[in-house]
């Protein structure tokens, strides 16, 4: 099955008053943190989704495709649709956020070993559904309709007997918000 993974790295990081994708995190940007944690060859494509040069510098010397959000006030839907765009022809894809510098290449893999290409396969912890998601290909369609800043679990609530949730320990699939996330760990 051909899954496709994109990595959600355009937002504005309000909350942390500057671009936490690139802040220096144990030595190297907090993206490069997730950057470093993909397992290739469990996917297609890796995309990112951005709209800053030095996180496109940085996802190209990985060898990933970047794919670049001009709009990014248009909320989290807009980057949605960009890097959904460029996975059409896959049968899954799977959306991360590019600010869980914590989550490990052993969860991704095993997310990606139990996709079945018709049910939502969801990252969780204590039952509560978080990122990364794989949507089947049959839900493309709803996840292009979403607008503003809307992300992909609007549609997973919507079809909740189509999840299956995948447990994962809940600091791996924690994400940085402020500063002060960042000494939790």
């Amino acid at each position: 099955m051909k899954i496709n993974l994109v990595i959600l790295a355009a937002g504005n990081s309000t909350r942390f008053q500057e671009n936490k994708l690139l802040y220096p995190y144990h030595g190297i940007a907090l993206v490069e943190h997730v950057f470093q944690h993909i397992p290739k060859a469990c996917f297609d494509q890796v995309i990112v989704v951005t709209q800053y040069e030095k996180v496109e510098a940085l996802a190209k010397q990985y060898d990933f495709v970047v794919v670049y959000n001009p709009s990014p006030e248009k909320g989290i839907s807009y980057s949605l649709h960009l890097g959904l765009e460029a996975s059409l022809t896959s049968d899954g894809c799977m959306f991360l956020a590019g600010d869980q510098p914590w989550l490990k290449t052993d969860s991704i893999k095993a997310l990606c070993e139990h996709f079945d290409g018709t049910h939502i396969l969801c990252a969780s912890t204590h039952g509560i559904i978080k990122n990364p998601i794989i949507f089947p290909a049959v839900y493309y369609e709803e996840l292009l309709s979403l607008v503003g800043d809307v992300g992909g679990k609007k549609v997973v609530h919507r079809h909740k007997e189509a999840c299956i949730l995948w447990e994962v320990d809940e600091h791996e699939l924690y994400d940085v918000d402020t500063k002060a996330n960042l000494k939790i760990f």
